[in-house]
């Protein structure tokens, strides 16, 4: 028999023709050489070795069994595949393959050779990017992730602790944010007790400031996505300090200072008394904090008050109501040789039995300047005294209560007027002592209109001086 033309195991060296044949040739397999594509990497830097250890093995691969193999069927074909490894790399990637063609016929004409190329393309999958960091300087910047990884990803778990000196905090402040949907961001105190939450992805947005009350601080990014979104942070030392103390409602508070050492000074409105203690000091260098609880400020149910000059006087619970079963008791005694006067600025008692009583005296046995179970209207004068003292008392029953009573009081010595009060609107004066011969004029906040009195009064009558006219009143337009 006619031998025909052969190839080399693994090169094409040239189109196969036919010779004279009594029978038909088998279709041959045969491997080509590298292809370079378009935007595509070369697959093999050199030609492949048929005996090269790395070289993957395939049981239809002609070259394992060193040169040519048969089929019974016409067409046949080879291939290779290759899968991600483990730890960032792959396996030797299998060359393209090539399948030869063959159409012979008995009349002995020109076979006809055609070579189709394939190509296996591998992705890379890099194993979890690792930026765990511990950083103990003043100030810096955080990249999560690291921009010097640039490749996917399977997930991305970037953590990052700061510490500073005891005594520090630290603040964080983001630059920039950059997040994916799924991608989830956390800072943590992690100087405290629980690793309390400060800050999460949902409030993440360029130039949010981010402070923990300890020296330690962590940040944690994870995302599931190959290439995870990032944020670019500033982080700086500061100071720590106790939080500025709330003022109590009705009072008010000043400080000496908010670090160690430092004292907090709480104060009551006039007619409330405090409820706690009146001075807390800020402790510990390391996380400071106040000695105790903000104190309140309570309306007191009675009580004496001497050498009074100026203030005010309310129900317990006012501006909300009072209780049931009351009985409160207010002895207010002015300086030697000065008197007092009340003016109202608000009563409203439940009916039945709960009672507003002033009495011109310091005792129960002294004559009523004020009965609200007699008066219908309040004076819109006010009260004077005969005297130094003034006795309030307030009692309720037990069923249905209001919003109770607020009167303001002051004392004023002999030849002067007292200071005159308008609810809702300012005055101004000719004497700011109030002597004989002041006169005050008033006017009205905005959206008031001046009511039951004169838009102007005078301190008249050396005897016993007085205002010759009645403090008007502001009503809402």
């Amino acid at each position: 028999a006619s031998e025909g033309r052969s190839t080399s195991p693994g090169f094409l060296t040239g189109p196969s023709r036919s010779t004279t044949q009594d029978a038909v040739r088998s279709p041959v397999a045969t491997t080509a050489p590298p292809t370079d594509l378009l935007n595509h990497h070369p697959i093999y830097p050199r030609p492949p070795d048929p005996q090269d250890p790395l070289r993957p093995r395939h049981p239809d691969y002609p070259g394992d069994s060193g040169g040519r193999r048969s089929w019974s069927s016409s067409w046949s074909s080879s291939w290779s595949s290759s899968k991600p490894t483990s730890g960032g790399g792959s396996s030797p990637v299998a060359p393209p393959t090539s399948l030869v063609l063959a159409d012979a016929n008995r009349d002995e004409e020109e076979m006809t050779t055609s070579i189709i190329t394939t190509t296996t393309i591998t992705t890379t999958m890099q194993s979890p990017v690792s930026c765990q960091l511990n950083l103990t300087g003043p100030e810096g910047y955080i990249q999560a992730p690291p921009t010097s990884s640039s490749a996917p990803h399977a997930t991305s778990d970037c953590s990052y602790t700061i510490t500073v000196y005891t005594g520090y905090g630290v603040e964080v402040q983001v630059m920039n944010a950059d997040l994916l949907e799924g991608d989830k961001v956390a800072f943590q105190d992690s100087g405290q007790e629980g690793n309390a939450v400060l800050a999460n992805e949902t409030i993440l947005t360029r130039g949010l400031v981010v402070r923990s009350h300890s020296n330690q601080i962590s940040v944690r990014l994870h995302s599931q996505k190959p290439r995870p979104g990032s944020i670019l942070l500033r982080y700086q030392a500061f100071v720590l300090s106790c939080v500025f103390p709330r003022r109590p409602a009705y009072g008010d508070v000043s400080v000496s200072g908010l670090h160690s050492g430092g004292e907090a000074f709480f104060s009551c409105l006039t007619g409330y008394r405090l409820q706690g203690a009146g001075v807390l000091t800020c402790t510990n260098a390391s996380t400071p904090y106040w000695s105790g609880e903000e104190p309140r400020c309570l309306a007191s149910c009675g009580g004496t008050m001497g050498n009074v000059t100026v203030g005010r006087i309310v129900s317990p619970g006012f501006p909300g109501n009072y209780s049931n079963n009351l009985t409160c008791s207010w002895l207010l005694e002015a300086p030697q040789g000065q008197k007092l006067h009340v003016h109202f600025e608000k009563v409203a008692l439940a009916e039945d039995d709960d009672r507003l009583l002033i009495r011109n005296g310091n005792s129960l046995d002294a004559a009523a300047l004020y009965d609200s179970y007699e008066v219908e209207y309040l004076p819109n004068e006010g009260l004077l005294s005969t005297s130094r003292f003034l006795f309030i008392e307030l009692t309720t029953d037990a069923s249905g209560t209001s919003t109770g009573f607020a009167i303001r009081y002051q004392a004023f010595a002999a030849g002067h007027c007292y200071q005159p009060f308008v609810k809702y609107g300012n005055l101004t004066s000719s004497d700011a002592t109030w002597a004989l011969g002041a006169v005050v004029e008033f006017a009205c906040d905005p959206g008031y209109t001046l009511e039951q009195g004169s838009v102007s009064m005078e301190c008249v009558d050396p005897d016993n001086p007085q205002w010759n006219e009645t403090e008007p009143a502001c009503r809402g337009l």
